[in-house]
């Protein structure tokens, strides 16, 4: 059978499922110049079992087929996915509010699921250092959430969970992942007959995910090596309401950037394999949740979209704990920019044809989306930004242009700024 080797490594989004799957432990994480973890199968081990290769999200998973095999009815729209409630949420523990990313949703359920035993275990990030690939961590009641705040945009293992859910098969057990992790989750659960009851999915809204060259290319803006990066610290929020990025160094130094440096860098350090992807509203999670962007928007609150029965069970036991406002699913789709979406879903008809593998799995008619000159010249922009940033050969030329793209982009604010102040002073 085929393994996951077949899968072309610009696909990968090194999620190291494959690796948690592998029942023989011979499938290693080797990263490579594009700052991908690459998986590296000891063939004198494998047996071919093609495990790795089945739920493998680089090559695509049949979202609408998941859905069905497991919740037995059909998704009616696979961008936004079936529900039964879109609101607008956050804690009203402010402790909580302050350390979190957007309203602390995730880390309030997952705390008291915990702490009133109604699942066993969660597995979430740890740390903010980069340096190596980061992978999940098991937590349980009475255990401490203080480096589990905030957002990573960087790819984190799930071999541990993974391996966990198979040898403990009767365990009640939380996952936090993007819509990849928890598509291939999903696969797994079917292929390897798990109850979908035991798991509480709560899945990430996901625009993209950069690769670990990121790590160095930041620590470039730091006078010294550096010890962790964090990307929506709230003690200095002056620039973005959703926080600021965070350098800190090994000696102690810490400097803090405008987040806007991050996004003008962004195309040249995601993954390719989010080019492709379509799925940012995480389809078949229990709940997903992601920045609340809506006109509503604060800074402390998330858009929550609520979709399986017992997403609406546990949302209902704990209502008491939030702050929320009901919403509708259009205003999450236009500030979630779905359009852009759909054009990501329309790139990936283009690599399904060009490259011979079907990473739609089937799924070429959702929507009635056509490809366009505009969407083939677009997709040959991002992937030639790609190439250039991704390559580390390149990452000394890419931090120097980006510096010089930023003082024009200050310049051009500035101006703007004032001749809005001359516009006032004629008035």
């Amino acid at each position: 059978m085929d393994t996951v080797q077949k899968v072309p490594e610009e696909l990968c989004i090194s999620c190291g499922m494959c690796q948690g799957v592998c029942p023989l432990s011979c499938i290693d994480m080797i990263r490579n110049k594009q700052g991908q973890y690459i998986p590296q199968i000891n063939r004198d081990i494998c047996v071919n079992c093609g495990k790795c290769f089945s739920i493998c999200p680089g090559k695509g998973i049949n979202l609408q087929e998941i859905y069905k095999t497991i919740y037995e009815k059909e998704m009616v729209d696979v961008f936004h996915g079936n529900y039964h409630a879109v609101i607008n949420c956050a804690a009203k523990d402010k402790e909580v509010l302050k350390k979190a990313t957007s309203g602390g949703v995730v880390t309030t359920l997952v705390e008291k699921l915990l702490q009133d035993e109604k699942y066993q275990i969660a597995f979430l990030v740890d740390t903010y250092n980069y340096e190596q690939q980061i992978s999940v961590k098991a937590y349980q009641k009475g255990d401490v959430f203080t480096n589990t705040f905030k957002s990573r945009y960087i790819p984190v293992s799930q071999a541990a969970m993974v391996r966990f859910c198979i040898e403990n098969p009767n365990e009640k057990v939380i996952i936090v992942g993007t819509g990849c992790i928890v598509e291939s989750f999903c696969k797994l659960v079917i292929e390897n007959k798990l109850n979908r009851k035991n798991y509480f999915i709560i899945g990430l809204f996901c625009n993209s995910v950069l690769n670990y060259n990121s790590w160095e290319y930041f620590a470039r803006m730091l006078k010294e090596p550096l010890k962790e990066l964090r990307y929506r610290e709230k003690s200095d929020s002056r620039h973005y309401f959703y926080g600021t990025i965070c350098l800190e160094g090994n000696k102690g130094r810490r400097k803090v950037i405008n987040p806007g440096k991050k996004m003008l860098v962004k195309p040249y350090l995601t993954m390719e394999k989010c080019i492709y992807c379509f799925d940012r509203l995480n389809v078949l999670a229990d709940i997903s949740v992601g920045d609340n962007n809506t006109k509503s928007g604060d800074g402390s609150s998330c858009s929550v979209i609520i979709r399986t029965e017992i997403g609406r069970q546990i949302m209902k036991h704990y209502e008491a704990l939030f702050d929320c406002l009901d919403t509708v699913l259009e205003r999450v789709s236009k500030s979630q920019q779905i359009k852009l979406v759909k054009q990501q879903y329309r790139f990936a008809k283009v690599y399904s044809l060009n490259k011979k593998m079907d990473i739609l799995c089937g799924m070429n008619d959702c929507g009635n989306e056509k490809v366009s000159t505009s969407d083939l010249n677009e997709l040959d922009k991002r992937l030639r930004r790609h190439k250039f940033g991704s390559d580390i050969k390149n990452l000394t030329k890419l931090f120097y242009w980006m510096q010089i793209k930023w003082i024009l982009v200050e310049v051009i604010n500035y101006r703007r700024k004032l001749t809005k102040w001359f516009k006032n002073k004629i008035r």
